[in-house]
């Protein structure tokens, strides 16, 4: 009976201290957000100069080629592209200003590229991954197309300075 009550003390004095530990409460917390930064993309100008209105093409001609730089902190994974704009209308934008019925005017479309050539058109506001990407890490360009249209009749077309903006936003997932 002795060595009952004498393995008891010990045992029951053990369950007494871990159940004090078991019951402490958190007091630390350890908290953050990771993110995958997005590219930081330069400003692009894509001039056509002058373009007569009867050579416009209603569903995209006078194409042009054109590249946007960008740094990307991070760059493992697959780039994802998306562009948005305010005179979104379809998978075009329609300029502003350069029709006299203003639903119509004068439209540009957006291409991807491929390493060699125009690729498919760009769906605005979908991400897309661009066909051709060159540069060194974090720098990188991307080449994509642009094409001028129209929208409604040619004869409504007002002759002058045109003007459109889009906002391009890249990314790696």
């Amino acid at each position: 009976m002795k060595k009952i009550r004498g393995l008891c003390l010990p045992v029951m004095l053990g369950a007494v201290l871990m159940s004090q530990h078991v019951h402490a409460a958190d007091n630390l917390t350890f908290k953050g957000k990771l993110i995958i930064p997005a590219c930081t993309v330069q400003r692009v100008e894509v001039n056509w100069g002058n373009i007569e209105i009867q050579t416009l093409v209603q569903n995209g001609g006078n194409q042009k080629e054109f590249a946007v730089d960008m740094n990307c902190p991070y760059n493992l994974g697959t780039m994802k592209v998306a562009i948005t704009s305010n005179g979104q209308n379809g998978n075009s934008i329609l300029v502003s200003g350069t029709s006299s019925v203003s639903s119509d005017g004068l439209l540009i479309y957006l291409y991807n590229s491929t390493n060699s050539s125009i690729g498919n058109a760009i769906t605005l506001g979908n991400e897309f991954t661009p066909g051709k990407i060159t540069g060194t890490a974090p720098n990188r360009r991307i080449t994509l197309y642009a094409k001028l249209g129209y929208k409604g009749s040619m004869q409504n077309l007002r002759a002058g300075d045109f003007s459109a903006t889009a906002t391009l936003v890249a990314s790696y997932s």
